[in-house]
């Protein structure tokens, strides 16, 4: 590959990067998730507030699940039979 390097053993204490690195020094910090939604995700999720039958399946989903056969609810968008449900929009 080209490269030319060697390797070191060090033990201990000698080996503070490793040493460092193992080592909790801190309590626990703040830590963030992120998570990227993608913009027709969004689109559709808007589609929805403008389709009457639409809505009223998602009142009748938070009500009762079981009460809609073969619908469901997963991250914002409505599923029929496992594929995506997009409302009345241009």
């Amino acid at each position: 590959m080209g490269f030319d390097f060697i390797i070191l053993y060090r033990k201990g204490k000698e080996n503070r990067a490793a040493d460092a690195l193992s080592r909790r020094v801190a309590p626990a910090t703040f830590q963030a998730i992120s998570a990227v939604v993608p913009e027709w995700v969004q689109d559709i999720s808007n589609s929805y507030d403008q389709t009457v039958w639409i809505k009223n399946l998602l009142t009748r989903l938070s009500i009762q699940a079981a009460a809609v056969p073969d619908y469901q609810l997963q991250g914002g968008l409505l599923r029929f039979q496992n594929r995506v449900v997009i409302g009345d929009d241009d």
